[in-house]
């Protein structure tokens, strides 16, 4: 087995698979190393939407959009983004974009409006509300160059030199257990994802109560790599700041099949209610603000939809209906009695939200209806319990614009990273869909980078 390379790229998500694509493009020698059996991470289990603003599907919609739009809401819902960072994401997720086109990605005639974007920007694969075809055509581009890749090989620490990374030294799962091995390169490229999944780091380096929650994650985002670039001398930032998944749904473990119920239909068409079937959140909030308000109003809480807005979308919900997770309901006073609801209210609630759709009465909670948005009256009426998990995690290791890794003095020579494992791009809270933007324009830069020598 050959253990030296010119770029050595850490996981097999978005970010890395996309940095390696680059790295071999500018004719290096890249080997890809991934602790899971396989490539993806959690871009398998996203619903695979892209942020991008002006591009023909919004143009056909009749919507103007532009990077700066999209940096403004992201510098919104964020604080304190680097805004440098923000601007390199949103100037180049057009570019992004028809490259996952190039590769063979088709998206959906529709761009979708997700909470605290002014814009519908988000695009979803035609393939469904999945991060497979990414995974799948990118695996496909990185063998065509002649990317290595070795599964089941866990980063323990990094080997440095000065400010200089070596290498990694790894544990590789066997038949035996794990050996030890080292594998050394000109440049590395940390693209391992956050820790979201990690609860006794969430529990002892962020907030004791984390540990306790659910998770939306995949078991691989854990933090290991970001504890070897820690120990490393790499600079921490962020790391308080852990995005819930407003979303999600107690009635089933891990990310589900609710999530897409409640992003693409329920919030923008729908409403929120609790168990008195009052409203109390602006349904099109970032997530920081729908989840906060679901934490803090401290009671049951549904999201309830339609049957024109679940007409519209077109999802195949059975099997979430088929788990329970989301029920239907063909009158408002059978919702309400299954969820233990007062029906009168609930009535009264969406008398109050269907006039505030129509332009008859100022909404209460400011929520920017959706242009195609029609009045929630026409069943069969769809609703699920909401619970937020945890999601994403906004802090990781600083980068500078170039994508280098930034020392608590100084710039690592040669150490890259890309994707969820930094910090910096999306502050306190991250909008919905700027993920995977952020891996294939953050992703593609690091790869250049490691792979040309600019420091």
């Amino acid at each position: 087995m050959r253990t030296h390379y010119d770029v050595l790229i850490i996981g097999a998500g978005m970010s890395g698979l996309r940095a390696a694509i680059a790295a071999a493009e500018e004719g290096a020698e890249v080997l890809i190393l991934e602790k899971m059996n396989a490539p993806g991470g959690n871009t398998l289990i996203s619903d695979g939407a892209l942020a991008v603003p002006g591009t023909d599907i919004q143009q056909a919609q009749g919507v103007e959009d532009s990077p700066a739009l999209l940096a403004a809401d992201m510098l919104q819902a964020g604080v304190t983004n680097d805004e440098a960072l923000v601007r390199i994401v949103s100037e180049g997720a057009r570019t992004a974009f028809e490259w996952a086109r190039s590769l063979g990605i088709e998206f959906q005639d529709r761009a979708d409006y997700f909470g605290g974007h002014s814009r519908p920007r988000s695009h979803t694969p035609r393939e469904g509300t999945t991060g497979r075809p990414y995974i799948r055509l990118m695996k496909q581009r990185a063998k065509q160059l002649g990317v290595k890749l070795l599964t089941k090989t866990r980063v323990a620490h990094l080997l440095l030199d000065g400010s200089r990374v070596e290498g990694v030294h790894t544990l590789i799962t066997n038949a035996h257990g794990e050996t030890a091995k080292e594998f050394r390169a000109r440049a590395v490229v940390l693209a391992s994802g956050g820790y979201g999944a990690d609860a006794e780091y969430l529990g002892t380096a962020v907030d004791p109560r984390l540990a306790e929650l659910d998770t939306t994650n995949s078991p691989s985002a854990t933090s290991e790599v970001l504890q070897a670039a820690a120990a490393a001398g790499a600079k921490l930032i962020d790391i308080e700041h852990v995005q819930l998944g407003a979303w999600a749904s107690p009635d089933e473990k891990g990310f589900g099949v609710g999530p897409s119920f409640g992003d693409y239909i329920a919030f923008p068409y729908g409403i929120i209610v609790d168990d008195s079937g009052k409203r109390f959140v602006n349904e099109l909030g970032d997530r920081r603000v729908v989840a906060d308000a679901l934490i803090a109003h401290g009671r049951a809480a549904f999201t309830i939809a339609d049957g024109v807005a679940t007409a519209r979308m077109g999802q195949n919900l059975q099997k979430a209906l088929k788990k329970k997770v989301i029920q239907r309901f063909e009158t408002i006073e059978a919702l309400a009695d299954a969820y233990g609801i007062d029906a009168d209210i609930l009535r009264e609630t969406i008398q109050t939200y269907n006039a505030a759709l129509v332009g008859d009465i100022q909404d209460p909670f400011s929520k920017p209806f959706p242009q195609d948005a029609e009045p929630l009256a026409t069943p069969p009426f769809h609703a699920m319990r909401l619970s937020p998990k945890i999601h994403h995690t906004m802090g990781g290791v600083a980068i500078d614009t170039s994508t280098r890794v930034l020392r608590h003095e100084g710039t690592f020579e040669n150490l890259f990273a890309a994707g969820e494992i930094c910090g910096g791009v999306h502050g306190q809270s991250r909008l919905g869909s700027c993920a995977l933007t952020e891996c294939l324009v953050m992703g593609e830069r690091a790869g250049r980078r490691a792979a040309s020598g600019k420091r």
